[in-house]
């Protein structure tokens, strides 16, 4: 009778334990929102200065001026097509 209890007993600390692993730990609300704000304003200075070569290279392929004109290149690991 006494073992059978100790078991339950363990099994029920170890049950809380897991428990408590489980919930706790995880990134706060404010370090979600920091990380999404971060990476919205990465994403937005990376499209900016890809509009401004592409705007670029426009304005050069319409005035046909001496003006040296941006070359096309494709990098792959940007996937940008204008560098």
């Amino acid at each position: 009778m006494l073992a059978g209890m100790r078991h339950t007993a363990i099994l029920g600390c170890m049950l809380f334990v897991v428990t408590l692993a489980a919930c706790g730990g995880g990134p706060s609300e404010a370090e979600i929102e920091a990380t999404v704000e971060a990476r919205t304003e990465e994403k937005q200075t990376e499209n900016a200065a890809l509009e401004a070569k592409a705007q670029a290279a426009a304005l050069c392929l319409r005035t046909k001026t001496e003006a040296p004109c941006p070359a096309t290149t494709w990098d792959a690991g940007s996937r940008a097509f204008w560098q």
